[in-house]
């Protein structure tokens, strides 16, 4: 999306615990991000939001493919939290590179 990883990682988390009445509309949306954070949105951070849900709720859900919060339960990543995709009809979790592929592909199918 853009050059702020840190905070897109912590959207995507944010969308496990949204209802659904606060994502139908982008400014609903962006009031709860606020309220969730405590503090104003600056503009450069609701660039960011909008872009977010746009592709959360208008590209990928319509499709099939959810964002999910992973968090590593052994090794030496223990404890570790990072977002991966579920595909619907695709078994497991996948990493955003892949999802991204896949939403290409299907674009070559879609009308």
């Amino acid at each position: 999306m853009g050059n702020t990883p840190d905070f897109e990682d912590w959207l995507a988390r944010q969308d496990e615990t949204i209802g659904m009445e606060e994502t139908i509309e982008i400014e609903t949306y962006q009031e709860y991000i606020a309220n969730k954070l405590g503090k104003p949105v600056t503009p450069a951070m609701s660039d960011v939001i909008e872009a977010h849900w746009y592709e959360e709720y208008n590209i990928l859900l319509p499709l099939g493919i959810k964002s999910v919060t992973y968090t590593y339960e052994t090794g030496p990543r223990e404890g570790q939290r990072e977002t991966r995709w579920v595909i619907a009809g695709s078994p497991g979790l996948w990493g955003r590179d892949t999802m991204l592929a896949y939403l290409e592909e299907m674009k070559e199918v879609l009308p």
